[in-house]
């Protein structure tokens, strides 16, 4: 993927985020990780 071309931008809403984000371990932070960088990246987000 070009990490250069963003289709996105993902902006959270105050720390509801943040709080829910710490509190989970280092392989669900990666997978959440994992799946912004795919929203921002793909142009047509497949539904499943």
């Amino acid at each position: 993927m070009n990490n250069e071309l963003k289709y996105r931008k993902i902006i959270f809403y105050r720390d509801y985020f943040s709080d829910f984000f710490i509190k989970q371990t280092d392989k669900v932070k990666n997978k959440i990780i994992w799946t912004f960088e795919l929203i921002e990246d793909i142009q047509r987000i497949p539904e499943t």
